[in-house]
C-alpha cells in the first residue's frame, strides 16, 4: 500500500456497521447480531406489510424479565425470560414451534450481546433448546441495544402508544450516520470507534414511495417522532394541493415552506431526478441541515433514486463503496441490488470537477494507491485464487487460516501472543507467506514487521472485526467470479 499517487483524491475515510455473525455459535442457526438503524427498518417493513394486508416477516421475543415487558414492549412481541426457561420449558417449545418454525426470528431486550459483540451464554442456551424442539429458523437477529432506548425513540412501536398507524405507512431508514466507523490508514489507527458529528447529532435520510407518503403524512410522525424536518419529492410535476398540505410561502419553484402546528417548520424541496446537477445540490442543502430528512420517489423511479444516493454518500460521506452497497441492501434488498450505472458515476464527477476543479485535477485510476481497504483485499483476494489455481484447496486454507488468526486476536484480545506471526513457521512459510498476495493480504489486514521473521498486528478489537467482516466479504467475491 503505497503512498497515494494521485493529486487531491482521498481513500474513503469511513466505513457503516453493518450485521455480524456471532463468533461463538454451536447451533446450525443463521444468527446475526444489528443495530438499532436495522433493528428499525425490519419493525417497519413488518408494520408496513400488515397495512397492506400482508403477513409479517418476523416474529419477536422480548428476553426482559416480566415486569420490565409489561411496562412497555414491542407491539407484536412476545415475552420469553431467559433466566426462567425451565418452567413448562416442554409446553413452551412445543408453542414456539408453532409460531416459529419456517420464519424469521428477532430478539430484542437488554444485554443480550456482551461487550465483545459476542452473544451471551443464556441466548445460546435458549437457541439449542429451539434446535432440540426442531424449529426451523429463516434466521434470528439479535438486536445489540436496550429495547427501552428503541421504544424512547420511536414511542408507537410501543403497545402503550395511542396512535392508530392502520393507515400510516412508515418510511424506511435509508441511512444513519450513527452507524458511521473510520477506516484504518496505514501506520495510524483510529481514536475513536465511531464517528459523530460536530454537534452531536446523527443525521438520518429516510426514502419511501410518494403514494404512501401522500396518505401518511402527519405532523405526530414525521417531526415530532422521527425528526424529520424536510422532503425531498423527486420529481417536479406536482401539485402540493393534491396532498392536502397548507403551505405559507413558497421561496422559489423548487422550494415550499409548510406551517405546522406550535410554529414548526416543514420544508418541502421538488426537483426532477433527471436533473443531478440540481438535485444533488438539494441533497447537500438537506444534509448540511443536520436534521433526519425524508427522499421521496415515484413507484417506478425507486431504483435510480436509490443510485442517486448511493452517490450522494459516497462522495460527500467519503464512504467505501462496497461496504455502502451491502449496508443499504440489508434495509431495501429488492430496489437496491443493481449496481450503481457508470453514466450516473461520470455526470457526478463532472459536477464534482465544476465545483473543485483543484480537486479532481485528472482522472482517478483504479489501482494500489487509491483503492480502499475492502478493493484492496477484493483485488489481492482474487489474485491469490489465480495463484493456487492449479491448486484450489490451498486457496481456501489460506482464507480459513487468515480467519482463524483474526478469530484468536478478536476473543484473546489480551493475549500478545496471537497478534504476533513468524514467518519461519513451516505451516505459515507454505501457505500465507507463500504467495505475495497473500503477504499483502496481512499487511492490509494490520500486520508489520517488527523482527527479521516476526510480524505484528497492533490493531484493537471493533477494528479488527470490522476487517474481518471484509475479509469474508473479499473471499465470497471471489469465489463469485
Amino acid at each position: 500500500m503505497g503512498a497515494c499517487g494521485t493529486k487531491g483524491v482521498k481513500k474513503p475515510e469511513t466505513s457503516l456497521r453493518l450485521s455480524m455473525v456471532p463468533y461463538k455459535n454451536p447451533t446450525n442457526y443463521i444468527i446475526k447480531i444489528i443495530q438499532p438503524s436495522l433493528l428499525y427498518s425490519l419493525i417497519s417493513k413488518d408494520l408496513n406489510r400488515e397495512i397492506s394486508g400482508q403477513n409479517k416477516d418476523h416474529e419477536y421475543i422480548d428476553c426482559r424479565a416480566a415486569a420490565k415487558f409489561k411496562a412497555s414492549h414491542l407491539k407484536s412481541a412476545i415475552n420469553i425470560d431467559l433466566s426462567n426457561l425451565k418452567e413448562n420449558k416442554e409446553n413452551l417449545f412445543k408453542s414456539l414451534k408453532i409460531l416459529l418454525d419456517f420464519k424469521n426470528l428477532i430478539l430484542v431486550g437488554e444485554n443480550l450481546v456482551s461487550f465483545d459483540n459476542d452473544l451471551v451464554e443464556g441466548l445460546f442456551d435458549f437457541f439449542k433448546s429451539l434446535e432440540s424442539a426442531k424449529i426451523s429458523l429463516n434466521r434470528i437477529y439479535v438486536f445489540n441495544g436496550n429495547i427501552k432506548d428503541i421504544l424512547n425513540e420511536y414511542p408507537y412501536f410501543s403497545q402503550t402508544h395511542q396512535t392508530n398507524l392502520k393507515e400510516k405507512y412508515l418510511p424506511f431508514l435509508l441511512y444513519s450516520a450513527q452507524d458511521k466507523v473510520p477506516r484504518i490508514k496505514k501506520d495510524a489507527l483510529p481514536i475513536q470507534d465511531s464517528i459523530q458529528d460536530g454537534d452531536g447529532i446523527a443525521q438520518k435520510i429516510y426514502i419511501q414511495d410518494y403514494q404512501k407518503f401522500k396518505q401518511s403524512f402527519n405532523e405526530e410522525m414525521y417531526y415530532n417522532t422521527l425528526g424529520i424536518r424536510a422532503a425531498f419529492i423527486t420529481f417536479k410535476s406536482l401539485s402540493l394541493d393534491d396532498l392536502n398540505i397548507k403551505y405559507t410561502t413558497k421561496e422559489k419553484s423548487t422550494q415550499y415552506d409548510l406551517a405546522l402546528e406550535n410554529n414548526k417548520k416543514f420544508q418541502i424541496y421538488t426537483e426532477d431526478l433527471t436533473n443531478l446537477k440540481e438535485a444533488q445540490s438539494i441533497l447537500k442543502t438537506l444534509y448540511n441541515k443536520k436534521s433526519p430528512f425524508l427522499v421521496v420517489h415515484e413507484s417506478k423511479k425507486a431504483e435510480s433514486v436509490i443510485i442517486q444516493l448511493v452517490n450522494f454518500l459516497k462522495v460527500y460521506e467519503k464512504i467505501e463503496f462496497t461496504n455502502l452497497q451491502s449496508y443499504i441492501e440489508e434495509r431495501i434488498p429488492k430496489i437496491s441490488s443493481s449496481q450503481v450505472n457508470a453514466e450516473n458515476n461520470k455526470k457526478l464527477e463532472k459536477i464534482q470537477e465544476k465545483k473543485s476543479p483543484k480537486k479532481l485535477q485528472s482522472k482517478v485510476t483504479q489501482d494500489e494507491n487509491t483503492l480502499s481497504r475492502q478493493e484492496e483485499l477484493n483485488q489481492q483476494m482474487a489474485l491469490l485464487k489465480k495463484s493456487c489455481k492449479s491448486h484450489p484447496e490451498t486457496f481456501e486454507e489460506i482464507y480459513n487460516l487468515i480467519s482463524k488468526i483474526l478469530d484468536n486476536m478478536i476473543k484473546n484480545p489480551e493475549e500478545e501472543k496471537y497478534k504476533t506471526l513468524n514467518e519461519s513457521n513451516p505451516k505459515l512459510k507454505q501457505t500465507i507467506f507463500k504467495f505475495d498476495s497473500s503477504k499483502k493480504i496481512m499487511e492490509i489486514l494490520g500486520f508489520r514487521k517488527k523482527e527479521e521473521t516476526q510480524y505484528y498486528n497492533p490493531l484493537d478489537v471493533s477494528n479488527l472485526k470490522h476487517i474481518k467482516i471484509e475479509i469474508d466479504i473479499a473471499y465470497k467475491n471471489s469465489c463469485n467470479n
